[in-house]
């Protein structure tokens, strides 16, 4: 069994993608809308995952898929839009 990852460093980690995120055609942006499909919420979860996988070398499991649930809840900031334990798991699946 690893380490669970302290919440200060996700919550460092979640203000840091919000300071620096600049859109564009790959990256981050290229892993969010790869679907012809716009889906701003889904959008937002493939490049979440992409920072946390790909730059920062977290590991998924049920607990950081909750964190981001309640990060992109928090971040996205709609009433129309509910992010869910399911959205990340279809957003993310390889």
């Amino acid at each position: 069994m690893g380490t669970v990852t302290p919440l200060s460093e996700l919550l460092q980690t979640v203000s840091k993608a919000a300071t620096d995120f600049e859109p564009s055609e790959s990256g981050m942006v290229g892993a969010a809308i790869n679907s012809r499909k716009r889906n701003s919420k889904i959008e937002y979860l493939r490049a979440f995952d992409s920072l946390l996988i790909e730059q920062h070398h977290f590991v998924l499991d049920k607990y950081i898929i909750n964190a981001m649930v309640i990060a992109a809840n928090v971040v996205i900031n709609s009433p129309n839009i509910d992010v869910t334990y399911d959205d990340v798991r279809k957003a993310v699946a390889k």
